[in-house]
Formats: C-alpha cells, sequence, structure tokens
C-alpha cells in the first residue's frame, strides 16, 4: 500500500494551540483527507488509459475496481487508509509483466461481463440460414466465451497488460487535498477550543 506523508511548516504551532486535541483534529482531517482521495481515485478510474493497444479509457468493466476503493481509519489518530479491495486491484494499477497467462476462468467472467452472455460475439457470432435469415450459431455459448478468454488470457501472458497507475498520477491532487483538510480540521477543532472557553 503505498505511503505518502504530508508536511507542515506550521504543524508545532497547530500542536502547540490544540494540546490534548491534536489527535482528535488529525484523526477528522486525515479520515476526510482519504475520503477525498477516494473520489479522487474513482475519478481518475473512470478516465485511466487503455491497458492494453485494443483497450478502452477507464479501468471500469464490472465497476469492482471502481467501486473497491474504500477507507479504513486505525487505532492510530495519525494512521488512516484509503485502498482499493477489489481482488484484481493491483493488476490495475501495476499492471502485468509477460509470463505465465491469468486463470481463463477469470477471464471468462470478465468476457461474460464486458460481451454479454446473450451477446452475438459471446455466442461466436450469428449466421445467415436458408433463405438468407440470421439464424444462432448452434455453438455452445459457454465453450464460445471459453474459448475467446482462451485468447485474451494467451495474449496478456505474451504481452503482459499496461498499468494503469491511478495513484500514481493522482498524488498531487490527493496531497493538496490532503493538506486541505488537516488544516481545516486543525482549525475547526480550534475554533471548537476556543468557544468552549
Amino acid at each position: 500500500m503505498p505511503t505518502f506523508f504530508v508536511q507542515f511548516n506550521d504543524l508545532g504551532e497547530y500542536e502547540r494551540a490544540l494540546g490534548k486535541n491534536f489527535p482528535k483534529a488529525a484523526k477528522r482531517g486525515l479520515v476526510q483527507a482519504a475520503r477525498s482521495a477516494t473520489v479522487i481515485y474513482r475519478t481518475e478510474t473512470m478516465q485511466a488509459p487503455p491497458a492494453s493497444p485494443n483497450g478502452g479509457r477507464g479501468a471500469v468493466a464490472t465497476g469492482r475496481f471502481a467501486g473497491g476503493w474504500k477507507v479504513k481509519p486505525t487505532a492510530s489518530p495519525f494512521v488512516v487508509h484509503a485502498y482499493n479491495d477489489a481482488p484484481h486491484a493491483k493488476f490495475v494499477e501495476y499492471g502485468r509483466r509477460p509470463g505465465k497467462p491469468p486463470p481463463v476462468s477469470v477471464i471468462a467472467a470478465w468476457v461474460r461481463i464486458k460481451l454479454g452472455r446473450g451477446s452475438a460475439k459471446a455466442e461466436g457470432g450469428v449466421k445467415r440460414g436458408a433463405g438468407g435469415r440470421f439464424v444462432k450459431n448452434p455453438r455452445d455459448p459457454d465453450a464460445a466465451i471459453r474459448g475467446l478468454a482462451f485468447v485474451i488470457a494467451r495474449a496478456i501472458g505474451r504481452r503482459g497488460l499496461r498499468g494503469r497507475f491511478i495513484r500514481e498520477r493522482t498524488m498531487p491532487s490527493v496531497r493538496h487535498q490532503a493538506t486541505m483538510a488537516l488544516l481545516n480540521a486543525f482549525d475547526e477543532v480550534m475554533t471548537e477550543a476556543r468557544h468552549a472557553r
């Protein structure tokens, strides 16, 4: 999980001013920063460059990766995680080197979603029968899907996949949002402390 640090020139001043409220303010700001980061990550997921020469923009087929951005606070007030819980997140983020192909069953599930189980492409196409009418190909649709998945898996194994590097590309925006969220949280807690006196 990538880690980044937000540096403040005035952090000591905030710590002195907030006293025992500093951890509370930091936790509030970090949770807000992580939530902002997941919004940025989701947006970038929808606009990510293709992973293969024939792919389209966006890292979205099932929506599992795009919806997988989560925020997880920890027991420490100074650590909050923004992460993606999709099982294939590391391959979307960092890509895949050429080598052993991915499991055909995983690619077949992706093909079913991408092409639609009943689509003409998934079923091996349509043909013209006697009299020029379109008729469904008599082939087993699952066999056609498995065949297509095998070809795709083999191509991935040969060429690999480019990483989308969503976190890396968005890091400047995320750092800025994190800094602003922390400063706002510190200011809010300082204001609350002033009114409580």
